[in-house]
């Protein structure tokens, strides 16, 4: 498991989540995809409104994945940040 952590820069609060490396893939563009379970989509999207448009919503299992800059990876494998781009 790799810890998540969620942050913007519209509130100084973070989010912090345990996901399973297997649901961490690296994609096309050198870009990282986060696959989130439904009930950490939900905490995510609670966490600020600038979350969910990152988000592709999956209509079979209920759950999303957000797409983040491979530059957001901690090096040492243990932290992935969320945060949204530009």
């Amino acid at each position: 498991m790799k810890k998540v952590t969620v942050r913007c820069g519209h509130t100084p609060k973070r989010l912090v989540l345990e996901v399973a490396e297997e649901d961490i893939h690296y994609i096309q563009c050198q870009l990282i995809q986060v696959r989130l379970s439904p009930e950490q989509a939900r905490a995510v999207c609670g966490h600020c409104d600038c979350m969910a448009p990152q988000m592709w919503f999956d209509a079979e299992g209920g759950g999303a994945c957000m797409t983040i800059d491979p530059s957001q990876l901690d090096l040492r494998g243990k932290t992935v940040v969320i945060q949204p781009v530009g």
